[in-house]
């Protein structure tokens, strides 16, 4: 029970700031900003 809890416990450990930097990103607003500014632009993904 005790190598379970600290493997759950890794396992958020690596997982958490990567859920924090998408939420933050997203949150924000700043995703569709850079794409409309972008469009506003002329710049495409090719």
């Amino acid at each position: 029970m005790k190598n379970i809890l600290k493997k759950l416990g890794l396992f958020w450990a690596t997982i958490t700031p990567g859920i924090f930097l998408v939420g933050y990103n997203i949150g924000t607003g700043s995703i569709t900003t850079m794409a409309s500014a972008g469009a506003s632009y002329g710049i495409a993904l090719t």
